[in-house]
């Protein structure tokens, strides 16, 4: 076969996408979403809502799902885990429609943002390549001067 009609190896799109969660302004995006939240909790709720969402897209196609599951059994996720448990629990025992239970059950959903975050934060050793939270400190403290 001669150079011109050898097959080539090329990644193609799926090997191009696959490689975006690697990068430097991904793994920056994991970092920054936090930070933007936090920095937008006394002005906006749906600004939270939007960079949580936002991290969370972000976030997910960089963990490592089998020390995900693994640093759920630590001590920090049993809390926000046995709240999920009591408000599914709840689910059941409300006389309510299922609407409206589900409609409670929103809000304590979001407690598994703890666990997740947690991981983030620890990355090397639970769960994502890199992940510093070094903007959230900085966050916080312009929340606080504003």
């Amino acid at each position: 076969m001669s150079e011109l009609t050898a097959n080539v190896a090329r990644p193609g799109i799926p090997g191009f996408i696959g490689a975006w969660p690697q990068s430097r302004l991904w793994l920056l995006c994991v970092d920054l979403y936090p930070a933007l939240a936090a920095a937008s909790l006394p002005w906006s709720t749906t600004a939270v809502s939007i960079f949580m969402v936002l991290w969370l897209l972000v976030v997910l196609p960089t963990v490592r799902w089998p020390e995900f599951f693994e640093a759920l059994r630590a001590p920090a996720s049993y809390l926000p885990l046995a709240f999920l448990a009591l408000a599914m629990a709840g689910l059941f025992w409300t006389d309510d429609t299922w609407p409206v239970g589900i409609q409670g059950f929103v809000p304590v959903s979001k407690l598994l943002a703890v666990p997740l975050s947690s991981i983030t934060t620890n990355a090397p050793s639970a769960g994502i390549g890199y992940c510093s939270h070094s903007w959230l400190p900085v966050s916080s403290l312009w929340d606080c001067h504003g």
